[in-house]
């Protein structure tokens, strides 16, 4: 299921027609052990990637019962979580940007590229090293 998944989520609206037909696999796979969790994470995968709309896929997910209803939100919430940590990260990012360019006017490409490709944590480190850099190359080097 999984590589067929790979294969059709991305090529095309039409996406749930064809899971109409995996109903039975789609069973299956929430009746193995941790199914919930594996068809969560196939869910999470057809809305991060397909065209498919959350609710039209909710619906979908309906008709096999409570446990892909549980799926179908478990999928969707690991979404959910994603996008905060990502949006978190990317507000950090800007935050050392700003205190940058407050602290040492125009920033170089360098420099931008190192903060775009910064982890949380680098970005955390950034922001501790600024109060007592003399240059941007105390706080990013």
């Amino acid at each position: 299921m999984t590589l067929r998944l790979l294969v059709r989520a991305r090529q095309g609206p039409d996406l749930l027609s064809e899971l109409a037909t995996w109903h039975r696999a789609l069973g299956q796979v929430i009746a193995a052990p941790n199914g919930v969790a594996a068809l969560g994470s196939l869910i999470e995968y057809i809305l991060k990637v397909s065209e498919v709309e959350p609710d039209r896929l909710q619906d979908h997910m309906h008709q096999l019962g409570p446990a892909a209803d549980e799926a179908f939100m478990t999928g969707a919430q690991q979404l959910i979580e994603q996008g905060k940590a990502e949006g978190k990260a990317e507000g950090k990012a800007e935050m050392v940007l700003m205190q940058l360019r407050t602290k040492f006017g125009d920033l170089d490409e360098r420099v931008l590229a190192a903060v775009d490709a910064a982890t949380p944590e680098d970005l955390d480190r950034y922001a501790e090293r600024l109060l007592g850099a003399e240059t941007v190359d105390d706080v990013i080097g």
